[in-house]
């Protein structure tokens, strides 16, 4: 199983006193406080995920790096000054089993970080937010959960699990460890007890031997919740983890 790694860039605002604390606590921008948000939702997830800063004052740190409270942009002089030693940092954090990479932080940090691509592994999957602030947000929010970003108003036939998902996830307070295979041996064998709730779709449904079943049901029977624990954005999620394609009603 892969890992994934996240680096994120500080922000301008930050709570906290004078005193030393995690970098992941002390910067306040809107990402930091999505991922504070998604710690506290998704704690088992959040293990997954390698966590460094880009930050003007100290350079690439990981998320767990104590810092005290500090006031300094991003400038392109100060980017091409830590540019040496962010990148060495990078060097030394990334592993071949990084292999879903985010990249997250604005045009200002580029310079700091500029020759990042050799160092990425070959098999890595990478996401860089980009555009208007909301859709960046949006993004973001998606990476964390495993999910691929559609724009509004951009149809997509399918959702397709990344070849090396993760094999296990966490939904209604329930970790879920099975492959592809097993989902769907699941399913089937739920599917010939007669449950007729499998139907119950609209927009999205997973395939299982050329029948349509719905994610919040599949979902359900794998987990041993009822659909009300969950909604249907986290179904997507939890299945696209396990390996599982998800297709699109065609209009």
């Amino acid at each position: 199983m892969g890992h994934r790694l996240l680096i994120l860039g500080c922000s301008a605002r930050k709570k906290g006193g004078p005193e030393p604390i995690p970098a992941i606590e002390r910067y306040d921008g809107p990402m930091w406080k999505i991922l504070r948000n998604f710690a506290q939702s998704e704690p088992l997830l959040l293990r997954g995920i390698d966590i460094l800063a880009l930050s003007a004052e100290f350079g690439l740190i990981t998320g767990s790096n104590l810092i005290p409270l500090y006031e300094r942009k991003m400038t392109p002089e100060r980017a091409v000054e830590l540019r040496p030693c962010v990148v060495q940092r990078l060097q030394e954090s990334l592993s071949a089993e990084h292999t879903d990479i985010c990249l997250a932080f604005s045009k200002q940090y580029t310079q700091a970080i500029a020759g990042w691509e050799p160092l990425i592994p070959s098999n890595a999957r990478l996401t860089r937010t980009d555009g208007p602030a909301g859709v960046k947000l949006a993004q973001f929010k998606a990476w964390l959960r495993g999910e691929q970003w559609v724009p509004k108003g951009h149809f997509q036939g399918r959702l397709e699990a990344p070849q090396d998902a993760q094999g296990w996830t966490r939904v209604a307070g329930v970790r879920i460890e099975m492959t592809r295979d097993e989902v769907l041996a699941i399913a089937r064998q739920n599917l010939s007890d007669g449950d007729a709730q499998s139907r119950g779709f609209r927009d999205w449904y997973v395939l299982v031997d050329g029948e349509r079943v719905a994610p919040k049901w599949l979902v359900s029977v794998i987990s041993g919740q009822p659909t009300s624990r969950f909604d249907a954005g986290d179904a997507r999620r939890v299945l696209l983890q396990l390996g599982v394609d998800i297709e699109h009603v065609t209009r």
